[in-house]
């Protein structure tokens, strides 16, 4: 079996270490903490990344929020069948 190996981006490190200080967060607030250092960037970057992080298993899934929303947590072990 291939392993597939990513690069770190500064948004992909700085996501980790939002979600490390959160524990868990919606990509709004994720977006909205990582526009303090980077405003340029995007909702969909935010979006690609908890995806990607996701479907590696680097982060996963918090409960939802009340409204509906995906929360993401540091905790390991996403289902791929959630991260779509």
């Amino acid at each position: 079996m291939t392993q597939i190996v990513r690069r770190s981006t500064k948004y992909t490190n700085d996501v980790m270490a939002i979600l490390k200080s959160k524990h868990h967060a919606t990509n709004a607030e994720i977006a909205q903490e990582l526009r303090n250092f980077h405003p340029e960037v995007s909702d969909t970057t935010v979006h690609r990344i908890t995806q990607r992080l996701c479907g590696d298993g680097m982060i996963g899934l918090a409960p939802s929020t009340q409204k509906g929303c995906l929360r993401y947590d540091i905790r390991k072990g996403c289902s791929r069948s959630f991260c779509v």
